[in-house]
């Protein structure tokens, strides 16, 4: 055997190696990717422990930017954990985002990534009403797996936790005649339907405020979950938003211009400065951007509105704001495999995410 033989049979299993570790990483930075759900803020669609494909093609792949955006290369980079959106670019997809899409992206505000629901594009004016969503005034259908808090009449409340225990929902026995139960818009329809209810509420913070001022015999008592819906609330008095009832709110497209004012500025402030890089202050009823005073401006990128779908127990964009199309990872499309509270869940292996 020659010299040039024995060095190509030496080498040879090294360079297999190494291409189908460059194929591997190509894999995961253009094609696609598994996460794992950490919390259950998308129950009942997705549940902590489910681990899913997000496909990176529909979208179009974002291109790292360095060594630290590669997966597995990121350990020969001090930036990795650090997301950079400096010089953003993607590969054309196959599709746009679309309403409801269950969408994977970098967060706003931390390292974290983050798995929520489109429900505003850019563009949409967004209005959320008690259990409704509306987009540039027109209702949108729910998909059936979002969950809320409703308060169900009855008065047969024993029927209902049987019934509860037999379907697998979770219910809060809170009185006699009713009950508090979060449950998804499917289940919902079923107890309409089962002549056990009488009638089901949305539970409103009105509600949750009068029952707990009467358990506790004050005057008034605020529930946790009745606190403004963070960036949406504002810093003045002329919008008093809450988490179920705010809008409708501006989703900014690339391209589109607003008008600013002391009204608005709170809403767009994190992305004229943090997404958009520019200079902001506020001088009495004056905006200046770079120190130039401005009545208008124009987005320079799209930017999305997320809820999660267990809606009264999610951080989402009513808490952090609107996401930035250049934070876009991809949408998640299967399940493919589940370890949800420690156990195998088989039926849910290969499922589809609607």
């Amino acid at each position: 055997m020659s010299t040039t033989n024995k060095f190509l049979k030496l080498i040879k299993w090294p360079l297999y190696f190494i291409g189908v570790f460059l194929l591997a990483i190509a894999l995961r930075v253009f094609v696609f990717e598994i996460y794992n759900i950490p919390s259950g803020s998308m129950k009942q669609t997705l549940l902590p422990g489910d681990k899913v494909i997000v496909n990176k093609l529909l979208y179009g792949p974002k291109l790292p930017n360095n060594l630290g955006e590669i997966p597995w290369l990121n350990i020969f980079s001090s930036n990795q954990n650090k997301y950079s959106s400096d010089n953003y670019k993607r590969l054309h997809g196959f599709s746009g985002i679309r309403h409801n899409d269950i969408v994977v992206f970098n967060h706003p505000t931390s390292p974290d990534i983050y798995i929520k629901r489109c429900a505003g594009l850019a563009g949409d004016r967004l209005r959320l009403y008690q259990e409704n969503t509306y987009i540039n005034g027109q209702k949108i259908k729910n998909p059936p797996t979002i969950k809320h808090e409703y308060r169900l009449y009855s008065s047969r409340a024993e029927n209902i936790e049987k019934w509860a225990k037999k379907n697998n929902a979770h219910f809060r026995f809170l009185a006699d005649t009713f009950l508090v139960a979060d449950i998804s818009l499917q289940y919902k329809i079923k107890l309409k339907k089962n002549s056990i209810v009488d009638s089901v509420r949305f539970l409103t913070e009105k509600m949750k405020n009068d029952h707990y001022a009467s358990m506790y015999k004050r005057e008034s008592f605020i529930f946790n979950n009745t606190r403004g819906a963070g960036f949406l609330a504002g810093k003045n008095n002329q919008r008093q938003w809450k988490k179920f009832d705010f809008g409708p709110v501006y989703v900014p497209a690339k391209g589109d211009k607003i008008r600013l004012d002391t009204n608005n500025i709170d809403l767009y402030r994190k992305i004229i400065t943090r997404y958009e890089g520019h200079q902001l202050e506020k001088k009495g009823e004056n905006i200046f951007i770079d120190g130039r005073k401005q009545n208008n401006y124009e987005f320079k990128q799209n930017y999305y509105f997320m809820l999660g779908d267990n809606r009264f127990n999610s951080s989402d964009s009513r808490s952090w704001g609107f996401v930035p199309e250049d934070h876009i990872i991809g949408k998640a499309t299967r399940i493919i495999f589940s370890t949800a509270k420690g156990k195998k869940k088989w039926k849910r292996i290969f499922k589809r995410i609607e």
